[in-house]
């Protein structure tokens, strides 16, 4: 009887151990395949609806990208960026993402437009968390309130895969 129970636990301890070892190896190996990618965040576009109020659009601003509370990157300050109602801006600005920003998957981060007159002051504000940022290529849109337009388009993904379809851009209010 003893001898039944020992082959019956040697058996299920190798079957257990088995499956470990594989469920293991199956999820590493998709973790270094996804760390191959190159991510990139593709600022596009900023535009002002017709319809904005006055103030959030007078003055000289730039855009401040910030990753994790802790990476902070800003463009166009040299620039002095200005923004007219009803015109579009094509920014066209891109920036690496460092794979060490990335925690289980997730990739923190905020895109804000700065006033550069005076103290600087953050007009708008746009955070996203996206999960599992090595798995897709996303489109955002940002809007401010009371827009019919997006304010903000950006694209974090893959940075050698073509981009989406417009029509699957995800929305943010």
């Amino acid at each position: 009887m003893i001898s039944k129970f020992m082959l019956r636990a040697t058996f299920f301890s190798v079957l257990s151990v088995s499956l470990f070892n594989t469920w293991v190896y199956q999820n590493r190996s998709r973790e270094l395949a996804s760390q191959d990618k190159q991510l990139e965040l593709h600022i596009k576009q900023m535009m002002v609806d017709d319809g904005a109020a006055p103030h959030r659009v007078k003055g000289k601003f730039f855009l401040r990208v910030t990753f994790s509370d802790s990476y902070v990157f800003e463009f166009g300050k040299n620039e002095n960026l200005t923004v007219q109602r009803g015109v579009a801006v094509p920014l066209d600005y891109k920036l690496d993402v460092n794979h060490a920003w990335v925690r289980e998957g997730q990739l923190p981060f905020k895109v804000e437009l700065v006033s550069s007159e005076g103290f600087e002051k953050t007009i708008v504000k746009c955070e996203q968390l996206p999960q599992g940022v090595f798995d897709y290529n996303r489109s955002f849109q940002c809007f401010l309130p009371m827009q019919k337009q997006s304010f903000l388009t950006y694209r974090l993904g893959d940075k050698f895969s073509k981009p989406e379809e417009p029509s699957k851009l995800v929305q943010v209010r």
